[in-house]
Parts: C-alpha cells; structure tokens; sequence
C-alpha cells in the first residue's frame, strides 16, 4: 500500500520484475523482484528541471530497461534509466536503485492516454488534443532522443483522442483508433465518426482505413496476430466491428447492446472473441463462422464493463470488471465452458491493470484513494491467501 493516489498500470521486464508508479502530483516509482524484495525509487522528477507527474497514465518497458512513463495531467514522458544497483544492507532484502530520469515535453498533447512500445524500438504515444493543434498520435526514439509528432490533424480536425485503440500488427504497421474527446451520449452534434488509420513504421505513411461506424467514436481496440484480424467496439451505439488486416476491410457486425460496450475484449486459442453487454452478459464472435451470441456467462452485482484483460498460453484468459457501488473483481474465463471463475475483489476500487510475469503469476493494480499491488499464482489454487496483497 502506498500513499494516497491510484495505481493505474504496470509493467514487467525481462528478468520477471514488475514495475508500476503510484500517486497524484507526488508519484512514487517502484519495483517488486517476485521474491519479496519491494524496492521504492521516491518521488518521479526531472533530474534537472524539477518538472514532476500529476499521474501515470501508461507504462512501458524496453529490452535494455529503460522505463517509460506517459503523465495524464501534463503533455511528458517521462524516461527513467537505471545508473547503478546499490544493496543497503547485508541482512535485508532491501535495494536500492538509482535512476537517471527526465521529461520529455509533448507540447501539443493535452493529455498521455497510452503508450506503446513499437517492435522498431519507438515508445508509440496516443492522447488526447485540441482541434487542429496536432499531438494526437506521437513518438518518442530513445537513439535519437527526440519526441514526433505525426499530425494527425491533418487528417482528423476535431477535439480528438486515442484511449485503449493502439496495436501493433505482424506488418510492421501501427494501428489506432480515433474518438472526439467527449461524451456523444444525447449530445446533437454532428460528428462524423472516428477514424481507424494505420502508420507504417518503415516508410512514415499514415492511410485513413476508415469510419466503422458513422457518428460513433471508435471505444476500443483488440488485435488477433494469427487470424490478422482487428476487432473495436463503438460508442454510443455500441457496434462491434473487426478489420481484416490481409483484405483492407472493415466489417461493421451491428448494435449488440443498449448500456454499455467491454472497454477491452478476450480472445481465446481459436480466435473467438468475447466481451460483455447489456446487465453483464458476455457475448461470443466466432470468426470462422462469422457467427455472434450471448453465452450464459455473465459479471456479478453492478458490474457492465471489463476494465481490464490478460491470456496466458498455459492459464488462459483473465481479466477484471468496472461497473457502480464497488463493482471489481479479477477473474478467469473458461471459454469453452462457458463459464466465469472468480479469483476474488482485491479492493473496492478499480483493478486497472493485469500483467503475468515469466513464471505465470498474475500481478494485479489497484485501489481507488489508497494503491495496492497484488499477486495470484494460478498454480496454488488452495493457497491462502490467494490473491496475495504484496503491498502491506
């Protein structure tokens, strides 16, 4: 447990340890070796500047360790890179690491919803902007330490954003989905719909793919690397649409519910596709068959949206739930059966991010006022207790 402040992401390097940074306006970086070892770096700030994070929106990690921070409240990343390693002490388990970190200013950005590490090694940066003042999509190259802006204005004019629609698809192209930064729901505007656009990370090119759905913005996005499909949902008409990467398609597959749409999706071996509706119904797209139902799994209490969701190869699909009056719980989906089995509701918060580690344990972040780092190991299904709180 941490101060006051969310922990709202994680993320986990190579050697299995998991880093996350907590807080409002003082943030705080940490790690967690898997072994009971919690290191605490202090409070995130420029080492020259002073300049300081209002709340880390997004994180990445990349193969030499540098860790990259996207702040909600200010247009930064901020890049934090290891010096050295520092043990207090012999007969503690505590560390000490040192970092060098610095911010690097996005001045058309109003605000970091996501980052995405690209597979050439750029820190990919979706936000939200002001009409026709750039900053929507970015990148950051840490070999040339530089921020580029790819002005996406040009082709998309309006109060914009891109929140949880940024993939990486087997073709060396970025895609992102676009939606105007504000609530549709009863507003009589005339909005033309968001956008799906891919960038090429060889050659530079941005290609406008399409509206899905005219007047809706686009809500979220889901890539499936083996059938080179990728899926979205819409708001507020709650349409869920895929995009055939080999055919340059979008299919728009109609209304599926009234309420509320899944801000994440799960896609199971076989390429199926699952989400939740109307009173916490899941539905099940099944691509080979072009075929779309209810199945009779369905979220608990007031719970209408997943929050978040993660697949192990071996353990299968997880993910956790968003909805009123304390509605989170972290759970796993059985596709083939149909079923939901609950792992357990780490707090009365908001569980707002998921990531397993090398060795199958599910890290989970959460809390609302006060920010907890969680683990479930699906191997000890009878160890109590299980979810474990790492954090107190």
């Amino acid at each position: 447990e941490w101060q006051e402040g969310r922990l709202s992401c994680l993320a986990i390097d190579g050697n299995g340890r998991v880093f996350g940074a907590a807080g409002f306006e003082q943030v705080t970086l940490f790690s967690y070796n898997g072994e009971g070892v919690f290191t605490d770096y202090g409070f995130i700030s420029d080492d020259r500047s002073k300049e300081v994070p209002y709340h880390i929106q997004a994180i990445a990690i990349d193969k030499e360790g540098s860790i990259y921070l996207g702040d909600l409240g200010n247009p930064s990343v901020y890049v934090c890179k290891l010096r050295d390693k520092k043990v207090v002490s012999k007969s503690s388990p505590s560390e000490k690491y040192e970092f060098e970190t610095r911010h690097v200013w996005i001045g058309s950005i109003c605000s970091i919803c996501e980052l995405l590490l690209g597979s050439d090694g750029r820190v990919y940066i979706g936000g939200t902007c002001e009409a026709g003042k750039g900053g929507l999509f970015a990148y950051y190259d840490p070999r040339e330490d530089r921020i580029v802006d790819l002005h996406l204005e040009r082709y998309f004019p309006l109060d914009e954003k891109i929140h949880r629609a940024l993939v990486e698809g087997k073709d060396g192209k970025i895609y992102g989905g676009t939606g105007l930064n504000k609530d549709l729901a009863g507003v009589n505007l005339d909005y033309p719909g968001g956008h799906l656009f891919s960038y090429d990370i060889k050659t530079g090119e941005i290609e406008d793919l399409g509206i899905p759905v005219k007047g809706d913005l686009i809500f979220s996005l889901e890539i499936d690397h083996t059938k080179e499909y990728i899926y979205g949902g819409t708001y507020p008409s709650h349409h869920f649409f895929y995009y055939d990467i080999k055919k340059k398609k979008i299919v728009d597959k109609g209304c599926i519910c009234h309420y509320m749409f899944s801000y994440k999706y799960l896609i199971d071996k076989e390429g199926n596709v699952y989400g939740t509706c109307d009173k916490g119904y899941f539905f099940k797209y099944n691509p080979r068959e072009d075929k779309f139902r209810f199945i009779k799994a369905k979220l608990p209490d007031d719970c209408f949206s997943l929050d978040c969701v993660v697949s192990h190869p071996e353990f299968g699909m997880y993910g956790s739930t968003h909805g009123h009056n304390g509605c989170n719980y972290v759970f796993r989906l059985d596709g083939e059966k149909e079923e939901i089995h609950y792992i357990g509701r780490p707090t009365r918060g908001r569980t707002t991010a998921l990531a397993f580690d090398k060795y199958g344990r599910l890290y989970m972040a959460s809390g609302s006022t006060k920010a907890y780092l969680l683990r479930y190991d699906p191997c000890l299904l009878y160890t109590s207790p299980n979810p474990r709180d790492l954090s107190t």
